[in-house]
C-alpha cells in the first residue's frame, strides 16, 4: 500500500499522527511532513487509521492488492474512539 498526503488540504490537526505515529511524522507547526510513502505491511493498519482520522480527508490510501475489510472504524466526536467492527477477525 502507498499513502499520499495532500499538503494543501492539511490543516495541522495531527489526528493522522495520533493514530499512526510511525507513519505520519509532523513538522514543528503540526503539519504532516510526509507526502508520498510506500507503507511496510506491518504499518498498514496504522496508515489506514491515520488516514481515516484526518478531518480534512487530506490523505489518500492507495491499495495495491485486494482491499482488506477494515477491522476498526474511527468514530468522530469530542472524544474520538476506535470501534471494532462486527465479524472482524483482528485481535
Amino acid at each position: 500500500m502507498r499513502i499520499k498526503v495532500h499538503p494543501g488540504l492539511c490543516n495541522g490537526w495531527g489526528e493522522c499522527h495520533r493514530w499512526g505515529r510511525e507513519v505520519f511524522p509532523l513538522d514543528e507547526e503540526g503539519f504532516c511532513e510526509m507526502r508520498l510513502l510506500q507503507v511496510p505491511p506491518e504499518m498498514e493498519e496504522q496508515a489506514r487509521l491515520g488516514a481515516n482520522a484526518c478531518p480534512e480527508q487530506a490523505i489518500t490510501v492507495i491499495e495495491e492488492g485486494p482491499v482488506p475489510v477494515p477491522a476498526y472504524r474511527i468514530v468522530p466526536g469530542e472524544a474520538q474512539v476506535v470501534v471494532r467492527l462486527a465479524g472482524s477477525a483482528a485481535g
